[in-house]
């Protein structure tokens, strides 16, 4: 999935549920660059700064549900959020290009 609809140049910020972040199972399935992010250090502050910092084109999501809370809130303004249920397993992969559109940024009136 993500060969298909990311880049090769693409570098992308996982978080894989109760998964290990050392293993790099995803990225390297994946041939894809980026950072396996433990869900203990999961937070938007986290992928904002890869994404300014490090240019992180993308938000992978490996979760049994949609995300909720404070990375709901950040994922709520990312274009071209995309999912896909694995067949494998009670998984769903959300996608995300970590582009926000500027409509949906809150303003700071």
């Amino acid at each position: 999935i993500l060969q298909e609809e990311t880049g090769p140049k693409d570098l992308l910020v996982v978080n894989y549920y109760s998964f290990d972040c050392r293993n790099p199972l995803v990225l390297y399935r994946a041939r894809r660059r980026g950072w396996q992010i433990p869900i203990h250090g999961f937070d938007a502050a986290t992928i904002y700064r890869l994404k300014e910092e490090a240019r992180a084109s993308h938000l992978v999501i490996l979760a049994p549900q949609a995300p909720s809370g404070e990375i709901e809130r950040f994922t709520d303004v990312l274009k071209n959020p995309r999912q896909f249920p694995l067949q494998s397993r009670p998984l769903t992969l959300y996608l995300w290009d970590l582009e926000m559109d500027s409509q949906l940024i809150p303003s700071a009136d």
